[in-house]
């Protein structure tokens, strides 16, 4: 079987990033300097560009969202489709059908915050459930936990681009934009860090702000 070259997933657990992620770098790869469209919380599944995506969550089967992305059509017929967040948990069955993929990894010391983050940016700012915040905050630890193995270890593949919560969220900018250009192969001046910081700034406040709200 040929592999898919023209789609790239970016897979990852609900509330680590994914969507950002893959828009950062769709943005990158347009060479667009425009500002992504962020949720208060840093939620960035809508904007003017639409990238296509999986709507099924983690606990799916990996199988049906692969089918899903794979039979997707160009935005408008405008662009091809490049940077794609999905939420396949089995990396290895992935590779069996995309030439490349990145991965978002987390360490169990992240899931308290990723649980928030997966509150504020899905349930508080997507479907407006402001309710019982510590009760979702619970169900989101539980689910991270329960993919956690999958999710921490690294992958040693060429063709898989391993990126930590923490290089996305904490560490120099500069770390994950190099990252991103020496398995990209973009340029450098196209990634818009503007738009990582504002993302970041979100991202930290919701995880500030719920923190004292659960």
């Amino acid at each position: 079987m040929n592999l898919n070259k023209d789609i790239i997933p970016v897979t990852y657990m609900s509330g680590t990033g994914g969507s950002f992620l893959a828009r950062f770098i769709t943005f990158a790869k347009l060479n667009s300097k425009d500002i992504l469209n962020l949720s208060k919380h840093g939620n960035a599944h809508t904007g003017y560009i639409e990238l296509p995506r999986s709507v099924l969550g983690p606990a799916e089967d990996d199988i049906i969202k692969i089918e899903h992305i794979l039979n997707i059509q160009p935005c408008d017929g405008v662009f091809p489709i490049y940077y794609v967040p999905v939420h396949i948990v089995d990396l290895q069955l992935c590779m069996n059908f995309f030439e490349k993929a990145i991965r978002i990894t987390y360490e169990k010391d992240d899931i308290a915050d990723v649980a928030i983050c997966y509150v504020g940016k899905y349930h508080v700012d997507a479907i407006h459930n402001e309710s019982s915040i510590s009760n979702l905050n619970l169900h989101s630890q539980m689910l991270l936990l329960k993919f956690a193995n999958q999710f921490s270890t690294m992958k040693l593949n060429l063709n898989v681009l391993n990126i930590s919560w923490k290089e996305l969220v904490h560490y120099d900018p500069n770390i994950l934009i190099n990252k991103l250009h020496n398995f990209t192969k973009i340029p450098l001046e196209n990634f818009n860090i503007e738009n990582l910081y504002n993302w970041r700034k979100a991202t930290i406040s919701c995880i500030e702000t719920l923190s004292i709200a659960k």
